[in-house]
C-alpha cells in the first residue's frame, strides 16, 4: 500500500470504527479531524536527512484534502516540539480521529522509543538523558488517549546508526495499542 492510499484510507477510519464497519457518508462529512504533522531533517548533531521534510509535507496537504484541520512542523526543536504536541493533544481532545505522523530519526533506548528533536544531542545520549528530555512515543500516545474516538500514530523514522559508542536498538518494536489506537 502507498503512503498516499494508506492516508486516503484514513478519511474513513471514523465511520467504520464508530459505526461497526458501516460507513455512514453523513457522519465521515462532519467528523472533526485533527492532525500534527512533523518532518525534522536538519539535525544539528547527526546526518541531516533527505526525505522528512518533503513526506511531511506531501501528508500534510493530503490530509487536509480529506478534510483534517491539520498542522505541519518542520525543523522542530524539543521545546518547539513539546510545545506542538501539548498543543495537538488539546486539540485532539474531543476529535473523532487525530492523526500523528513523524518523520525524522528515532530511536530506541531500554526499549522505549524516542522521537529526536533537531537539537537532540546524540553524542552524549544516555538513557537519564533521553528520559528526562527526549520525546517519548508513550508519552505522545498518552496525549492521545484522552476523550476522543480514533488515534492514529505513524512514524517513519530513519534507523541510522546514530550514537558512537552509545548502545541502541534502533526503534523497538510499537507495543501493543490501546483501544481505538493505530501505531505504525
Amino acid at each position: 500500500m502507498t503512503r498516499r492510499h494508506f492516508i486516503q484510507s484514513l478519511a474513513s477510519i471514523p465511520a467504520s470504527a464508530c459505526f461497526g464497519g458501516f460507513a455512514i457518508p453523513a457522519f465521515a462529512a462532519s467528523a472533526r479531524k485533527v492532525a500534527l504533522v512533523v518532518g525534522n531533517a536538519a539535525y544539528a548533531s547527526t546526518e541531516r536527512l533527505k526525505n522528512p521534510v518533503a513526506d511531511a509535507t506531501l501528508t500534510a496537504n493530503t490530509l487536509r484534502k480529506l478534510g483534517f484541520h491539520t498542522s505541519l512542523a518542520t525543523d522542530r526543536n524539543t521545546a518547539q516540539l513539546k510545545a506542538d504536541l501539548d498543543a495537538f493533544g488539546q486539540a485532539a481532545r474531543g476529535a473523532d480521529i487525530a492523526v500523528f505522523f513523524y518523520a525524522g530519526h528515532g530511536i530506541a533506548v531500554e526499549n522505549i522509543n524516542y522521537l529526536l528533536a533537531v537539537d537532540q544531542k546524540l553524542a552524549t545520549a544516555t538513557s537519564l538523558d533521553m528520559k528526562r528530555q527526549g520525546i517519548s512515543l508513550r508519552w505522545i500516545e498518552s496525549l492521545l488517549r484522552q476523550d476522543m474516538g480514533v488515534s492514529v500514530i505513524v512514524v517513519d523514522a530513519c534507523r541510522n546508526p546514530l550514537l558512537r559508542g552509545v548502545p541502541q536498538q534502533g526503534m523497538a518494536a510499537a507495543p501493543r495499542a490501546a483501544r481505538g489506537m493505530l501505531t505504525f
